[in-house]
């Protein structure tokens, strides 16, 4: 294996272009952190504003993976910059002036940083973006996810209409999990003190599959109707959870299963390759359908205050 030169290597055409992928995903990344955290103070129902304090944790995550290499990187180069003020120091040059041209040159270069860790990615075939890139696709998921999951559960916990029109679609007969249409076990009723009423959405959400797209738009069909955001974002999510499902179950390997369900051109027993902008993209439609479930939700109870709250008897 030949000798990387950085200098030559951080010039070519595809390390600028990664570079500037990987900015446009900061930039990403940073605005639905922002975007979060405005669209919060926006909602008005309990269930709503439960659920955008948990997925910001996530949305945190994420950032903070985006960000890793690149903070790194910057806090590196920030110390050999260091070094280097000191010794002009001692030659005496104007400290404001010196301070000055630095942070430009500082603000300039960190902009050109991840030129090091592309290329360097590049020498070692891919064996430092690819963990980078699977970690955050896993956590993009695992945040809507948890966002759907929460939000549907607490929201029947909340809205009892929600909860008994839920339920009403259950089978007649209970299959094993002491939960029906007609009949509740008194085991089960028994963990939530025999009342079940801000607990219904806690009850029921075994009952519901929130690994995947599929069982995700049920769930929430079922109580609040379709859902066209989701719907339209139907693809990009399906293959955010196929990704999702082969990085974490078969180490990112392609194998027979993926190839058949999904839409990524790959070859077979081979290692997926995932590009900044794919990740890119899985993080906008994320946020994208997170806030679309949240407000969909919120303005379920605003319509219906009255009907949301249990009743006395």
């Amino acid at each position: 294996m030949k000798k990387l030169d950085f200098t030559t290597q951080n010039k070519a055409a595809h390390i600028r272009k990664k570079n500037k992928d990987f900015l446009d995903l900061l930039d990403v990344a940073t605005k639905a952190r922002r975007g979060f955290v405005g669209e919060q103070s926006r909602l008005v129902s309990r269930p709503a504003k439960e659920s955008a304090t948990q997925i910001l944790r996530q949305i945190d995550l994420i950032n903070n993976l985006v960000s890793m290499p690149h903070l790194l990187l910057v806090a590196m180069e920030g110390r050999v910059e260091g070094l280097k003020g000191a010794f002009l120091e001692m030659l005496g040059q104007d400290a404001k002036k010196r301070e000055s041209q630095k942070r430009k040159l500082f603000e300039a270069g960190s902009k050109q940083t991840m030129r090091h860790f592309f290329s360097l990615d590049a020498y070692m075939r891919g064996g430092l973006s690819s963990p980078w890139l699977f970690a955050i696709t896993v956590y993009t998921w695992t945040a809507f996810e948890c966002l759907a999951g929460d939000l549907w559960a607490n929201s029947l916990n909340q809205g009892t209409t929600l909860a008994q029109k839920v339920l009403t679609s259950l089978p007649n007969e209970t299959d094993g999990s002491g939960l029906s249409r007609r009949h509740i076990e008194v085991g089960l009723a028994a963990k939530h003190n025999f009342d079940l009423r801000r607990s219904l959405g806690t009850v029921l959400r075994p009952k519901f599959d929130f690994t995947s797209f599929d069982g995700i738009s049920s769930a929430f069909e079922q109580a609040f109707g379709r859902c066209e955001e989701l719907q339209k974002l139907e693809n990009s999510l399906k293959e955010l959870e196929q990704v999702r499902h082969l990085i974490v179950h078969r180490g990112g390997i392609v194998d027979d299963k993926f190839l058949k369900i999904s839409k990524v051109k790959v070859r077979r027993n081979t290692a997926l390759r995932l590009s900044v902008g794919q990740v890119r993209d899985y993080i906008i439609s994320m946020t994208l359908v997170c806030v679309a479930l949240l407000h969909n939700v919120d303005g379920w109870f605003a319509s219906n205050v009255i009907s949301s709250k249990p009743s006395s008897t």
